[in-house]
């Protein structure tokens, strides 16, 4: 059968597509029920100290272009009101992009060394996670088995994947308004969050700062 991530390359219609995605992730429906666990209970209220806690989970937490893009987004939240948690699905890699993300998550956690699937969801349900983001997907080292556990009340796909998920466990997708127009809603399974102008993220501006000291230089030359 074709991946959903292979669909896209071919000359298939959406609702087609959308079919492939719902195929494999009824089959991850099917590979959590043979666990036979108890719906999760969720947080009737935010954190003693009022913060919504949001939780990442990928397989790129390291040399890859979904860190490359993300990497500095864990340190921007406001934490005040969020409390950040990182959930690893591969082993460090020693890379910077890792340490950067690890270093300013205000928690890391590495799933890698959970490999059972019911219990990696158990961990995150227990740190009462009220959003809990797919940044993988139908990539390579994706473990959508974990969402369709349901271990938050709020699941949503985000950056790691250009298309829908065909998930009845995955709630929204982050997108915006001209990636995802209201006229193509009806291609996602999810509903569409948007973003005030894109959702897409990129970090070349700590990256590359003698980028920006170079054409500052320039300025001032001419």
């Amino acid at each position: 059968s074709v991946h959903p991530h292979h669909s896209m390359l071919y000359p298939l219609s959406h609702e087609y597509r959308k079919a492939i995605a719902n195929r494999h992730a009824n089959l991850c429906m099917e590979k959590i029920n043979v666990l036979h666990k108890q719906p999760y209970k969720y947080p009737t209220d935010f954190a003693s100290d009022g913060r919504i806690r949001v939780g990442y989970v990928s397989s790129d937490f390291g040399n890859h272009p979904t860190s490359h893009l993300m990497q500095s987004i864990p340190g921007l939240h406001d934490q005040s009101r969020v409390e950040i948690f990182c959930y690893a699905l591969s082993p460090d890699d020693g890379t910077t992009f890792r340490s950067k993300i690890a270093r300013e998550a205000e928690h890391f956690i590495d799933l890698s060394q959970i490999p059972c699937n019911g219990k990696a969801a158990d961990r995150i349900n227990q740190d009462g996670i009220h959003i809990l983001v797919n940044m993988n997907g139908y990539t390579k080292g994706a473990r959508n088995e974990i969402f369709a556990l349901r271990p938050a009340p709020v699941q949503v796909m985000w950056l790691g994947y250009p298309g829908t998920s065909g998930a009845p466990f995955m709630d929204y997708l982050i997108t915006d308004r001209i990636t995802s127009s209201m006229k193509l809603a009806s291609q996602y399974s999810e509903k569409l969050a948007f973003m005030p102008d894109t959702f897409f993220v990129g970090d070349h501006k700590n990256m590359f700062p003698h980028l920006k000291e170079r054409v500052l230089l320039e300025s001032v030359d001419n």
